[in-house]
């Protein structure tokens, strides 16, 4: 068994946003894509190799980021095992074992071979070049994930400002926030309905225009009611719905996990945001404050990042880059409410005893299990991801909710709003014209022949969204 003194004690809190130190930008990295038997640079440069040892040497020696299509193809069954089982490899997996990538340790440095859906894409040479020219572009270096190049150019933008470092909330507080918080704002009144044509209104860059202001400085616990002098909190509230609402303004976990809006009269537990609060005493209920954190500062030192984010989005010459730069903003953004843990794959042997075992599209176990581990430098500030998100979630209810008093809202989905009523709203621009809008304002697209399967999902004529069902590990 492995030795779990390592990884088993909780943050220690109070750690300083951007540290003192600078991570290996991987500056003269070249791109490559591992196919069977073979990895392909760029440049067009074929490596052959015929076991994993070769591979690696070829990923380590010509200094490559390398991208894959499927970590379960059959060929690659055998590397898979050998990695798993070696010092010198981490497999990293999320909770059910699909493989994401394999981190490679030569003394100080690492290599990554990563899987190209991590960008929303095949692994290919045009893939590549898509790639290769995000970096250039960015010009902070060559990074494997959307939000480690997201959080690279966040590091420079930082010391280009000279900004203070802040530090994350305590443990305890991190902790709080973690186990009560609600994602992005889902509606979906029109589920399994078909509309002739529909209004989808978004709100332009909504992210970037609410990471902008940020609660700082330290986490205050408050046992009831929360001091006038706080700029925000967190906590939790008891809600007395009297009479029914037309939309929910505040969001409620159901012990099985699923979040849902109440509308309907009754008792409700929740842990909202103070803006959110305020939209609740605005809707009529009673509220009872029980407890939480409060902050008694703001900061608006993510403003120069948001700005060069937004520059970035807006001088993206090409429908792809600019979709590039949106994934970037939106997984940097959302690397400040990750915990700091990670799973790997590892043999039975080496696992722990409340390891879980990977199980295969069939339903057979395997001798490998799912570890979690612990990243001891991850920066945790879950406040300004759960606040971002929230005063995102707020922004939508705003919107949505005359639509839905008049029984015209079809669904809502984190920062966008799709409605029965085609006459375009006042002070709206047209998606896609070429009218530049300024981050949080809203913007419009007719849509017709409107299907709504899921919840976050939509089939139309102009566009089909359907957020993709995991693939079952294949070991």
């Amino acid at each position: 068994m492995k030795d779990s003194s390592s990884r088993s004690g909780k943050r220690s809190g109070h750690r300083p946003l951007f540290p003192g130190y600078t991570r290996d930008s991987g500056t003269e990295r070249r791109l490559a894509i591992v196919l069977k038997n073979r990895v392909v640079e760029l440049n067009g440069v074929v490596h052959k190799f015929s076991n994993p040892a070769e591979l690696s040497d070829i990923v380590y020696k010509n200094n490559l980021l390398s991208y894959i299509e499927d970590f379960t193809d059959e060929w690659f069954f055998e590397y898979l095992e050998t990695f798993i089982r070696s010092p010198n490899a981490q497999v990293m997996a999320n909770r059910y074992g699909d493989v994401s990538s394999i981190k490679l340790r030569f003394s100080r440095q690492t290599r990554w071979i990563v899987l190209s859906s991590t960008w929303g894409e095949h692994a290919n040479i045009n893939f590549l070049s898509r790639l290769h020219g995000l970096f250039e572009y960015t010009n902070v270096g060559y990074y494997h994930t959307p939000a480690s190049l997201g959080q690279a150019i966040m590091r420079q933008s930082w010391r280009e400002s000279k900004l203070e470092f802040h530090t994350s909330p305590s443990s305890a507080a991190c902790d709080y926030i973690y186990q009560h918080q609600i994602g992005g704002r889902v509606d979906t009144p029109g589920l399994h309905k078909y509309y002739s044509e529909g209004l989808e209104y978004d709100e332009a860059s909504a992210y970037l225009a609410k990471n902008v202001l940020n609660p700082t400085k330290t986490a205050i616990r408050f046992d009831r009611y929360p001091s006038d002098r706080y700029f925000t909190w967190f906590g939790h509230c008891k809600v007395k719905i009297l009479s029914e609402l037309a939309l929910g303004p505040f969001p409620v976990r159901k012990p099985d996990g699923i979040v849902v809006y109440p509308t309907l009269p009754g008792k409700y537990d929740c842990y909202v945001w103070e803006e959110t609060y305020e939209r609740i005493v605005e809707a009529g209920c009673e509220v009872e404050i029980d407890g939480g954190y409060g902050w008694l500062e703001c900061t608006m030192d993510m403003l120069p990042w948001c700005q060069k984010m937004y520059g970035l989005k807006t001088g993206a010459l090409e429908d792809w880059l600019e979709d590039y730069i949106k994934n970037v903003i939106v997984a940097a953004i959302g690397r400040f409410g990750m915990k700091g843990e990670f799973n790997v794959v590892v043999h039975m042997d080496d696992a722990d005893p409340s390891d879980p075992p990977v199980i295969t599209r069939d339903g057979r176990l395997t001798e490998y299990c799912i570890h979690g581990e612990v990243n001891k430098s991850a920066i945790a500030m879950p406040h300004w991801f759960n606040y971002t998100i929230q005063q995102v979630a707020r922004d939508t209810y705003d919107f949505a909710l005359p639509f839905a008093e008049r029984g015209e809202l079809i669904a809502t989905n984190y920062d966008s709003v799709l409605v029965l009523d085609t006459e375009v709203k006042p002070n709206t621009v047209r998606k896609h014209s070429s009218i530049s809008c300024d981050p949080g304002t809203w913007r419009w697209q007719l849509l017709t022949n409107i299907y709504v399967p899921a919840p976050r999902s939509i089939v139309a004529n102009q566009k089909t969204r359907l957020p993709g069902v995991r693939a079952t590990a294949t070991y």
